[in-house]
């Protein structure tokens, strides 16, 4: 389906409209293109006719709404008569690189202050208690400002420390023998049969065990402490 092209007098009065003073339209613009519009962007052989080109679609759109006068997606293409679109980019282009001058210039740098003396708790205000890192802190029960006080550990701890170095017994701590204590009425002697292993079944093994798995093997569990003798 052919592409019905605007009529030339509309396609006049198309591009002689005042674009450069619509604010409406020159914010819109540059909403869109954005760093497009930049004197680095444009410099580009590439950049400035694909800018071009959208500015010339925007400007149909733009005049569609708000006109309700329909424009062909490529008015430029039906007439001979000079486009205003690179009077619009200079103008966009001028005003893109002044706002970002303005939001830089007025974009404020906080001043490297330090807190409030409201916002100090008063101990820091007042210096705080002074501490010598250096020395050992000191131990002890009691004392205050100005009274000697000793850095030795208590006479229990000391005992404690001398027992352990010395291989003595502690005070109060009760020795456990080393050695497997048998419950009452336990015996290490299973009443079940050994299971014969996947890899010993064919072949005849000691301790009474044969091809089916029978006898009882070895059952005695020799890591229980033996039994004591009747």
């Amino acid at each position: 389906m052919a592409t019905q092209q605007t009529p030339p007098q509309t396609l006049q009065a198309f591009n002689t409209y005042p674009w450069a003073s619509d604010r409406e339209f020159m914010q819109s613009l540059i909403t869109t293109l954005g760093p497009l519009l930049s004197p680095q962007s444009l410099s580009s052989p590439f950049t400035k006719p694909q800018v071009l080109t959208s500015i010339q679609t925007l400007r149909a759109k733009y005049y569609t709404a708000k006109f309700n006068v329909p424009i062909s997606p490529s008015p430029s293409s039906a007439t001979t008569l000079p486009t205003p679109d690179e009077e619009i980019l200079k103008k966009a282009s001028w005003l893109y690189v002044n706002i970002q001058k303005k939001i830089t210039n007025n974009t404020p740098v906080p001043p490297a202050e330090g807190p409030k003396e409201e916002e100090v708790p008063e101990w820091q205000r007042s210096g705080g208690v002074k501490v010598d890192l250096s020395k050992k802190a000191e131990d002890g029960e009691g004392g205050g400002e100005g009274e000697d006080r000793k850095g030795e550990y208590p006479n229990k701890f000391q005992a404690i420390i001398e027992a352990v170095t010395t291989g003595k017994t502690i005070e109060g701590i009760r020795e456990i023998e080393e050695r497997v204590v048998r419950g009452e009425g336990v015996v290490p002697v299973g009443g079940r049969r050994v299971p014969v292993k996947p890899w010993e079944r064919g072949r005849v093994l000691g301790d009474g065990v044969g091809e089916d798995g029978g006898g009882l093997g070895k059952v005695l569990d020799e890591d229980f402490p033996p039994l004591p003798e009747a």
